[in-house]
């Protein structure tokens, strides 16, 4: 397994990038309750707005979620 999902964090899609190539995910925070995604060290996001561009150049292993937060990621696979 890639990794282990909180009780309350949703994967809504896994796809390849049209444009790119990229491996696209999106998760949303399903109850109302803050949730910490953690993946390998190996394995980096970087965020993306809604129009799948980058919001920032920085890859983090770790995201926090807000209550009811939908967010959109690149997965950057390292090694």
């Amino acid at each position: 397994a890639l990794t282990k999902l909180p009780e309350n964090l949703r994967l809504s899609a896994l796809k390849l990038s049209e444009e790119s190539g990229d491996i696209i995910v999106r998760f949303y925070e399903a109850i109302g309750k803050e949730a910490i995604l953690t993946l390998p060290e190996n394995i980096k996001l970087i965020k993306l707005n809604t129009l799948e561009e980058p919001e920032t150049d920085t890859a983090v292993s770790a995201y926090t979620f807000r209550k009811f937060e939908i967010a959109t990621f690149k997965l950057v696979i390292q090694g």
